[in-house]
């Protein structure tokens, strides 16, 4: 696996995540401050999901290189 991709996608995707959560901290109250922090979860686990799929693809292409 491509230790370096997977480490810089999740570093990406824990700094806009922890940035946007503050964001929403100080901007909304109760029921919307819970919907949007729901929401952020939501998009940063995708987001996790689809960086260890990318850096497991970028894997398999360095491997079938010759």
């Amino acid at each position: 696996m491509n230790w370096s991709v997977l480490i810089r996608v999740y570093t990406m995707i824990a700094a806009v995540s922890v940035v946007s959560l503050f964001v929403f901290a100080q901007q909304f109250s109760d029921v919307r401050l819970s919907i949007a922090i729901i929401a952020v979860g939501t998009v940063a686990f995708v987001s996790v999901i689809l960086g260890a799929l990318l850096s497991i693809n970028a894997s398999l292409e360095a491997e079938s290189r010759p």
